[in-house]
Parts: C-alpha cells; structure tokens; sequence
C-alpha cells in the first residue's frame, strides 16, 4: 500500500506522508527544503523499440541510481509512470540542491542495458519547488514543482528549471488546454463547419472550407483561434488534421451522393503536410471514396506559418497532385515569411488574399494597393485568386472591379454545420447588384488618389482631436513638399492630368490646407490660440475643399 510495486521506492501516499515530515524538520531547524520532480524525456520511444519489458528494466535501473545518491534524510519516489519525486531535506542554500540535481541528470543519461542486449539512454526534465520560499504545505509543493517540471520540458528537456508562478502559471495553463483538446478529439467534440465560397458574378457555389469548431460541454462553440495554436506542431496537431482529412472527405462523398458537386477546402498545417507518411494516409482516406473526384479536395496551406523546407514541401505537394489529383492552396496570402517565394517555388493552384486586407479595402488604400498586386501576381502565375473576408456587397464590388470573383465571406454567408449547407444553397438570392456590376480596373492613378485622401483625412481628424484636448501629443507637422501627396503631384499625377484647372485647384487647396494645419498646431502648443473652434473649422472645411479638389479631377480626367 505505501510503495511503487516495479521498483520498490514510496508511492505517492508515502511521498505526501514523508515530505510532511521534511517540511515540520525545515521549519524547526529554519531550513528549506527541495521538492524535484522528475519526468523521462524519451521513455516512450524506449517502449515501442525495445518493448515494455525494457522500459520496466530501464525504471527499475534508474530507481536503484537515484536511491544510491540519497542522503540520510533524502527520499525518492516513483508516484507513477517515467516520473520521480525527489525529495532534498535540510537544504542551507540553493548551490547544494543544483548540485544534487545535476548528479541525477548525468546518472539518467548512463545507458542501461536491457532485455534484448540493447544499451538504451534517456535524458530527464526536473522542476524544483522550495519549501518555504514557494509554498509551505506539501501537495502545493508537488503540485509547482510538476509545473516546473513541464516548463523544463517544454524548453527541450534535459535540464533543471526552479519554479515561478507567473510563467509556470502560463505554462501550466497551455497543458491543462492541451490535455482538454486531447479529451475532446476522443470524445468527439471537434466539428467541422463549411463557409460557402462562391462566383460573385453569377453567384454559384463553386464550394465550401472546411473550419474547425470545439463543441465545449460547457462554453458551447469555441472558434479555432482559442485552441488550435496550442496544439500546432505536436502529435496531436498531426492526428487532429488528419481527422480534418477524414471529416471533410467523408463529408465531401456525402454531399456529392446527394447531387451537390462543389469543391471542398482544408486546411493543413505545415508540420502535418512534413509526416513521412501524409501521401499515403492521404491517399488511403480517398480510396474508400472510388465516385470522388480528387480534384474536389484542396489543401489549404497556411502562408503565416513557417515552412522549413519549401523543396520538402514542393515535392509533397507534387506527388499529392500528381499521384492523388488534389488540388492546393496558399492560405493568407501576403501575412507570412516570404511570400514571393512561396508563391515562386510552390506548385500551388489557387492564392487567398487574407481577411485583414479585404476587411479594411474600403478604407485603407494601402490594402486596396496590395490586394491589386496579389491578382495580378496570380493573373501572372495562372492562379485562382479569392478572397476572403468579404463582409459587404460594396466589398464584392469593389473586388469584381479588381478582377476577382471568387470570394467567401460574411456578405454570403456564415460558416454552418454541414446538414446546413443544402438547404442555404435552396434559399440563397444573389444580389442584382453583383450579377451586373461592371469590371472596371483600378489604375495606379486612382490607387495614389485614394492613398492622398486616407493620409489627409486621418492627419487632419488627428490635429482636430489634439486641438480639442483628446490627445495629448500633438500631430506632426508635415511639410507640405514632404507628404505622399505632394510626390505624386510632380510625379504621376502631373504627368496624367496635366495643368488642367481641376489639378491646378487642387494643389492650391492642399497647400491651404498644410498651411491652415501647421499654424493651428504650432499656436496650440504656444498656447496664442485664439479660437480652437474657428481653427477646427477652419481645418474641416478645408479637409472637405481638398476631396471635392481631388474628385473633381477624377471627374474631369
């Protein structure tokens, strides 16, 4: 009852009773004590190439070690699977625990010679607590120096880290997250939910992706953001993006039984696509699917996330096309490391323009200029562009005028559960709109004339706010032969339109305005302004001369 069967050192009760005892010795002597919590780094690849026979030898072997480095009032334990609990009584100062601990890593790291003649090693992580600068009851104790102990572990193993509770803490948190999702994946929790993706012209569904939702018990659905980056890169990212696989194929089989003929899009992490084995655990999913099309699967790899090796990649992502017929797609595009070379040096099919620069188009010129650039690169690439993130009909619009079509986004619909898909496709009513807007391309002219307009806007609702006493720094006072404007003014912009009267008026109007701006801030600050009422309109009715300026020449040209 009091001991570990395989090794004969104190079970957990013991090690609760013992370290009590240690605790109530430190206090009357005003010592401390050292609680070592000792995890084996590489136990389980011990098990599945030698056998678990092996990995007994090799526990049993390590206990009788520990055990021969213990003083008098020292105790080890083995609470339970590859971990050890040392306890360090009577401890005067932290130099001598280091010492005894790094005893324990270099003797775990002596190899052992197991059933089948092999000699096998491993390496341990140990977290330390210290009674009574940590805690001072013994399950807290244990309960911080496990905390440690995964944060050595999360470092890269082999080493000793002391516990903090504000960064333990976090760590802490991450596991408890990690081993939730874990449950959740074999408790069938995970749901895959379908964004319609769709023509904006015509407005057929052209297909649906795949986005992955945790039906808590408790807190209902809980979006991708709030637990996929926990597990990206492990194990478990890996099996979850295969049950992706199997869910969306599966699902894809289903809806094409039924007569809908659509694409279907998942995404893959990249350190899943690395799996020596993806190709072919790919390409067994789809053989249970003969009436499938393959070419109705594309793989969606997320362009923000590092790729360590594109030729690696590359060659995957050939041998799915070429030996499956998959399709593929670089995800968030223009968000990530390098985007010109992934869009060089991939053999992708389709590029996604990223949510963020479509949100914020009608707004921000700078997205608008990158969103042009990202359809033309895949004009000349011979890619499908889409967009994501498509939130008004105005949005769709201003995309049809760009040269893309097809989109996804909120404007259609919202990501449902599958059963949902057949009748929303019965029920949706194309916008009129949409179907006869016409194609216009955006010039560089009047991507540099939205460009003038948002600099202006924003600096003077800026100078407006500080002028008011809503900001306390006040905005920098731009010359007006320094601004983005004024480059455009002798460069382009003169070269297209000339000396016309609309052009001549709006540089008079943007030289009032610079002027008006600059002597109402440098008076502020000086304190000798008269009137911040008359200043800030002043500064609106010439913000607002400026656009008419500005519109008028577009008109005229």
């Amino acid at each position: 009852a009091h001991h570990d069967p395989l090794t004969g050192l104190p079970n957990r009760y013991m090690l609760e009773k013992q370290l009590e005892q240690s605790i109530s010795m430190a206090r009357r002597k005003k010592t401390q004590v050292a609680v070592c919590f000792i995890d084996l780094d590489s136990f389980k690849p011990v098990n599945d190439a030698h056998g678990h026979q092996a990995g007994d030898i090799l526990l049993k072997e390590l206990a009788t070690r520990f055990e021969r480095e213990l003083r008098q009032y020292d105790l080890i334990s083995r609470p339970g699977g590859d971990e050890f609990v040392l306890v360090i009584s009577d401890v005067a100062d932290l130099k001598e625990c280091q010492l005894a601990i790094n005893r324990l890593i270099g003797i775990t790291k002596t190899p052992v010679k197991v059933n089948d003649g092999q000699n096998v090693a491993t390496t341990c992580s140990i977290g330390v607590a210290m009674y009574p600068h940590d805690a001072q009851d013994a399950s807290t104790l244990l309960r911080y120096a496990d905390m440690a102990m995964y944060t050595a572990k999360q470092q890269g193993g082999d080493r000793m880290h002391m516990f903090d509770l504000e960064s333990d803490s976090t760590l802490r948190k991450r596991k408890e997250l990690f081993e939730q999702i874990e449950a959740a994946l074999a408790n069938n929790e995970l749901r895959l939910f379908y964004q319609p993706r769709i023509n904006m012209r015509t407005g057929q569904v052209l297909g649906a992706e795949g986005l992955i939702r945790w039906e808590h018990p408790e807190k209902g659905i809980v979006g991708p953001l709030d637990f996929m980056p926990v597990i990206q890169g492990s194990e478990l990212g890996r099996e979850l993006g295969h049950w992706v696989l199997e869910t969306g194929i599966k699902q894809l089989n289903e809806w094409n039984k039924q007569g809908l003929s659509i694409q279907i899009s998942l995404n893959i992490d990249s350190s899943h696509l690395y799996s020596k084995d993806f190709v072919d655990r790919l390409a067994m999913i789809l053989e249970k699917y003969p009436n499938l099309n393959p070419a109705r699967l594309c793989l969606e790899i997320v362009e923000s996330t590092a790729i360590t090796s594109l030729k690696s990649v590359a060659e995957i992502i050939r041998d799915c096309q070429e030996r499956i017929g998959v399709m593929f797609a670089l995800d968030d595009f223009g968000t990530g490391y390098s985007s010109l070379t992934y869009l060089r040096k991939l053999p992708v099919n389709v590029v996604k323009i990223d949510q963020s620069f479509v949100r914020d188009m009608l707004d921000d010129p700078d997205d608008l200029a990158i969103i042009i650039s990202v359809i033309n690169l895949g004009n000349l690439f011979g890619l499908k562009v889409i967009a994501e993130g498509v939130e008004s009909f105005e949005h769709a619009q201003l995309l049809m005028q760009m040269g893309c079509e097809d989109a996804q986004g909120y404007a259609f619909a919202r990501p449902m559960p599958a059963a949902g898909m057949l009748d929303w496709i019965k029920q949706y009513q194309h916008p009129d709109s949409l179907r006869e807007a016409e194609y216009k391309q955006i010039t560089p002219e009047e991507i540099q004339l939205k460009k003038v307009e948002w600099d202006h806007v924003q600096w003077a609702d800026a100078v407006i706010r500080y002028l008011q006493g809503h900001e306390v720094k006040p905005p920098v006072v731009i010359d007006e032969t320094m601004c983005r404007f004024n480059s455009w003014i002798t460069g382009r912009g003169s070269f297209k339109y000339g000396n016309t009267d609309e052009f001549v008026s709006m540089i008079k109007f943007h030289s009032g305005f610079h002027h008006a701006v600059e002597r109402a801030v440098n008076s502020h600050k000086e304190g000798t302004l008269e009137s911040v009422e008359h200043a800030v309109d002043e500064i609106e009715t010439l913000k607002q001369q400026l656009l008419a300026a500005i519109q008028a020449v577009r008109k005229a040209h």
